[in-house]
C-alpha cells in the first residue's frame, strides 16, 4: 500500500500536539509549555460573544420574533458541529426562552 506522508513529525507519538505543529496550529513551544489553554480550555479562555459583530443587533431581530410569537427557522450545517450546536440551541429555546410557548 502506498501512502503520502503529510506531517513531518512521527504520528504514532503524540498525534494531535505534531500535527497542530506541523499544520501550524500550535508553535513546538506552546506544546512544550503544555499548551493547557487549547487541550484543557477554561471559562476563561472563552470570548465575549458580545465582542462579536453585529451580535446585539442580532439579539435584537431574535427577540423581536419570539415577542411577535413568529415562526423561526433554522437551517442546520450538516455536519457533526452543526447539528450539535443547532441542537444545543433548540433545545435552550424549547426549556428556557419559550418553554410556554404552545408551538414549540
Amino acid at each position: 500500500m502506498k501512502f503520502v506522508r503529510k506531517t513531518s513529525y512521527d504520528i504514532r507519538n503524540n498525534y494531535a500536539k505534531n500535527l497542530f505543529i506541523d499544520r501550524g496550529i500550535l508553535t513546538k513551544r506552546q506544546v512544550e509549555e503544555g499548551a493547557s489553554w487549547y487541550f484543557s480550555p477554561t471559562k476563561e479562555n472563552l470570548c465575549n460573544p458580545y465582542d462579536l459583530d453585529h451580535m446585539e443587533e442580532a439579539l435584537d431581530l431574535f427577540f423581536k420574533h419570539v415577542n411577535n410569537n413568529s415562526r423561526i427557522r433554522f437551517y442546520v450545517d450538516c455536519d457533526v458541529d452543526g447539528f450539535t450546536s443547532s441542537a444545543v440551541l433548540i433545545n435552550y429555546m424549547q426549556d428556557v426562552i419559550l418553554p410556554d410557548h404552545p408551538d414549540v
